[in-house]
């Protein structure tokens, strides 16, 4: 049990954080100011708090894991009101989800052209960024922008709520999951109280959090045996956010004979089901994602030092792409447990892809309770110092990234993450592995 010290300082974290987070609301400051400034100071509040939880032998009592509980759905409540300051990613939600009720498809026609007119409002498509491109996003996240719009119309909050809903049913999934793997369930809060999410969800909205449920739902049921249902959920995620497909190896290699064959089909069959009703009615899912994957980057430090010392865009790629497969070749055969190796693949996947969004990284905290690794924690909370060139962007429209400062937010996890697959994780749970996860 926690000692009355450890106790003392657990609440004074929460009642810091909550302080932190009704800062937004002052006008003292502009938005995107305060914005930063929160996220960089409970980021390092959230440092000192995973290690408190990590380095504590025993787990909470159930009143402090209730007080928890409270505190995380708190502190998303508080923000949820404000509206968006580091992204304008959820007008194109918005947008996407009216377009789809009209019976209109959002990979055929981008918002500017001429034949959406009708649907035009005061905030939408006046609010969205790149107006001349398609939807980039993939149809789970389409169909779910289509059921809240239906639900709310264009409330911005009421998508927003909408995410933290999403949120906090995979916080149960996650309940359930440490239980199976009896691990104490004050790892929960890793991911509960991580800045982070609360952040980038609650205050910006990102749908990044509608593959939770479905990548959380593939260890679920591959712990109680049901494979198949695993392989369904892994394709459903897939059509959340794409990249998960990278992960379809962390299965293959637990599996044997005809059922390997089974599993890409299930899943191939799952993303390929959702893609085809667009494809046939001419519309084109992927156009601005190979937009966006070959021209864009941010964030992305190797991806950056890469390009430096190539000086072309499709090298870059080329390379950072080949060492990529070569990490998941290597996590592969290391055949760790599912949740060890889920949380290994998609560590690499950011260290190594040209653009790393903030909010992209939540899907790493999401796996923090299950696999509590420091590289994990690191980079929740230094990915904040991304959000430090958002201020000269968003109040003079001048956009610019520091090599210095992706160092000083990639190198202390790079060295993390390869200490931790060397050798011993560093800050290594007590508990069991899934089962038939290793």
């Amino acid at each position: 049990m926690t000692s009355r010290p450890g106790r003392v300082k657990l609440l004074l974290f929460l009642f810091a954080q909550g302080f932190i987070y009704c800062t937004l609301y002052l006008t003292v400051l502009p938005p995107v100011v305060l914005f930063v400034l929160i996220s960089l100071v409970s980021s390092a509040f959230y440092c000192i708090l995973a290690w408190m939880i990590i380095a504590d032998e025993a787990d909470y009592p159930r009143s402090y894991i209730i007080a928890l509980l409270i505190a995380g759905v708190l502190f998303r409540m508080i923000v949820v009101w404000h509206a968006p300051v580091g992204s304008d990613d959820i007008f194109r939600y918005i947008w996407d989800g009216k377009v789809l009720t009209e019976g209109m498809d959002p990979y055929r026609y981008e918002p500017s052209n001429s034949a959406l007119l009708q649907l035009h409002s005061e905030l939408v498509p006046a609010k969205i960024n790149f107006p001349a491109m398609k939807s980039i996003y993939p149809p789970l996240a389409e169909w779910f922008f289509g059921i809240v719009y239906l639900a709310v119309g264009e409330s911005v909050v009421g998508f927003k709520l909408a995410m933290v809903f999403v949120e906090l049913a995979s916080v149960v999934l996650l309940f359930r999951l440490l239980r199976k793997m009896s691990r104490p369930l004050k790892y929960l809060f890793l991911y509960l109280l991580c800045p982070l999410p609360i952040l980038q969800f609650a205050v910006d909205g990102h749908c990044d959090v509608l593959l939770f449920p479905f990548l959380l739902g593939v260890m679920l049921f591959w712990a109680r045996g049901r494979k198949i249902w695993s392989y369904i959920m892994l394709g459903f995620s897939a059509i959340a956010r794409l990249y998960p497909v990278v992960l379809l190896p962390a299965l293959l290699i637990r599996d044997r004979g005809k059922m390997k064959v089974a599993g890409v089909m299930i899943t191939a069959a799952v993303i390929l089901g959702a893609y085809l009703p667009s494809l046939l009615g001419k519309g084109s899912p992927f156009e601005s994602l190979k937009i966006f994957s070959l021209n864009w980057a941010a964030n992305g430090f190797l991806f950056e030092l890469c390009y430096y010392a190539l000086r072309n865009n499709q090298y870059a790629h080329i390379v950072l792409g080949t060492v990529f497969l070569a990490w998941l070749v290597s996590v592969v055969r290391r055949k760790a447990p599912l949740p060890d190796m889920i949380f290994e693949i998609i560590l690499g996947f950011f260290l190594f892809s040209p653009t790393v969004h903030p909010w992209y990284v939540t899907t790493l905290v999401l796996l923090l309770p299950l696999v509590p690794r420091m590289s994990g924690v690191v980079f929740g909370a230094l990915i904040s110092l991304a959000t430090i060139p958002l201020i000269p962007f968003i109040l003079t429209g001048r956009w610019s990234q520091s090599i210095w400062l992706m160092a000083l937010e990639y190198i202390p996890v790079l060295y993390l993450a390869w200490r931790e697959f060397m050798g011993r994780p560093v800050g290594h749970a007590p508990g069991r592995p899934l089962p038939g996860s290793s």
